[in-house]
């Protein structure tokens, strides 16, 4: 499916992906800055609220991320399962079909880090 409106130009959004950084950690206003620099403060705004509309457009398709960089997945509880006696457990079915069984007490931390390295184990 091709996307409608003009290509995008990378070079273009990179240049100015930068110079909003840049004017970010100068402390300069925008007037300041696009002045200073030799900018049109009407194209500095246009590209700021861009990107900022792509940051957000490309949030909402990607799963979200826990600071570790693990997904959050939706879950599905299977009607039925059955864990051995004295063993409460949770079970994540994994993509390839693998299924990770641990204790129910196991911190989400720690179960993120597992999935965490379950997945650059298998890149």
């Amino acid at each position: 499916m091709r996307r409608k409106g003009p290509a995008r130009d990378a070079a273009k959004e990179r240049y100015w992906r930068a110079a909003i950084s840049e004017q970010r950690r100068s402390g300069q206003s925008v007037r300041a800055y696009c002045r200073d620099g030799g900018l049109s403060e009407a194209s500095f705004y246009a590209w700021r609220r861009e990107l900022k509309q792509r940051r957000t457009v490309r949030a909402q398709k990607t799963p979200q991320r826990t600071g570790r960089g693990a997904r959050f997945v939706p879950v599905r509880l299977a009607a039925g399962s059955v864990s051995p006696p004295g063993f409460t457990s949770i079970e994540v079915a994994l993509p390839s079909g693998a299924v990770l069984r641990l204790p129910s007490s196991t911190e989400p931390e720690r179960v993120a880090t597992m999935l965490i390295a379950w997945e650059r184990g298998r890149c």
